[in-house]
């Protein structure tokens, strides 16, 4: 059996279903729909109370001037400490929970369901049992004794639909809206968050505190005109413009052959790497680079690492795409008990 710290990282590794084994040129290209990661506040369960979830999602680039993709997110919950510990063990109930759903997911009142089983949107909250700790196996082999809740989701680029004969995935499938036939896999994505409950203990998020992009700091301006923008502290050299997200992006050539690449480096406060409980060592800290267009020659950094502590260097490079365009770039930090935090910016390719 695993113990919490080593099944927090693998669940912010492959909770999104969709991003494990599906055969990506690399995971850190976005060319379709993804789940890049879920952020609970607070980051640890506490028995009575409850937690909210907010999904961080992405999508292809799309022609400047084009409107976003609308899709549609659903949530379904109430999976807490399952008697393995495992994810696998919520089908039954998630079985359970399709059956009373509408032919189109989101006509389903969530007034049907107790709080906690059932919603919609980026951003839904959970209801932790106060027997948790109680129901959740004791093992010896635990640094300390934890219970986990399970949290699904569905991310359609279309309509979302139950498949209660599904028993061994998420039974949510996603069709077009226009044919009614599956969608393809670029366009739906299924996952899953593990909220840990400590006895004893907490967890919280990792502190991201800005990203810096070629030594500038990237801010959260918002402009109607290029001449709102100014270069960013710390690299005046850079030329900034107003992208389609009406925020000031920096302004960089489309990537020739050869090109150098541009640095990204996720500003992470050393606290985040927090010392786990019963033991002798701080946890695992990572980030993750993400892009809808262009490449990262490093899609994950190790930041703090259990033995050695924090990392001097963990940045990333971005190459951007050959052809104009404005490309969206994401930035995740996770810890390995279910802990996150991300940044979000653009970057206009000229």
């Amino acid at each position: 059996m695993q113990r919490a710290s080593e099944l927090g990282a693998l669940a912010l590794l492959c909770g999104s279903l969709a991003g494990c084994g599906e055969g990506f040129d690399s995971p850190s290209k976005v060319q379709g729909l993804r789940a890049f990661a879920v952020r609970a506040e607070p980051a640890s369960g506490v028995p009575g109370q409850s937690a909210t979830l907010e999904l961080l999602r992405g999508d292809r680039q799309e022609p400047d001037g084009a409107a976003e993709r609308e899709v549609e997110v659903a949530w379904l919950g109430g999976c807490h400490a399952p008697p393995s510990r495992q994810f696998f063990d919520c089908y039954p109930l998630l079985v359970e929970i399709a059956k009373r759903l509408e032919p189109r997911v989101l006509d389903t009142p969530e007034a049907r369901f107790p709080s906690g089983i059932f919603g919609s949107g980026d951003r839904f909250q959970i209801e932790i049992p106060e027997d948790v700790l109680e129901r959740s196996p004791r093992l010896e082999t635990d640094s300390v004794h934890f219970a986990p809740s399970f949290t699904f989701f569905a991310v359609c680029a279309g309509e979302l639909v139950p498949r209660p004969e599904l028993t061994d995935r998420v039974p949510l499938g996603c069709v077009s809206k226009s044919t009614g036939e599956p969608v393809s896999k670029d366009d739906f994505v299924i996952g899953f968050s593990t909220l840990y409950t400590l006895e004893g203990a907490t967890n919280e998020n990792p502190e991201l505190m800005g990203l810096r992009f070629d030594g500038g700091l990237v801010t959260e301006a918002s402009c109607e005109l290029d001449a709102d923008c100014e270069p960013l502290d710390g690299a005046p050299e850079l030329e900034m413009a107003c992208a389609p997200s009406s925020r000031c992006a920096p302004v960089v050539p489309a990537c020739a052959e050869g090109c150098p690449g541009h640095q990204v480096l996720p500003l992470i406060a050393p606290e985040s790497a927090e010392r786990l409980p019963n033991e002798d060592h701080t946890e695992v800290v990572w980030a993750n680079f993400f892009a809808n267009a262009g490449e990262f020659g490093k899609e994950a950094q190790l930041v703090n690492d259990r033995a050695s502590g924090w990392v001097s260097e963990f940045a990333s490079k971005w190459k951007p795409p050959k052809r104009p365009g404005t490309a969206r770039i994401w930035v995740t930090v996770n810890d390995q008990r279910g802990g996150a935090a991300w940044s979000t910016f653009d970057v206009i390719v000229r």
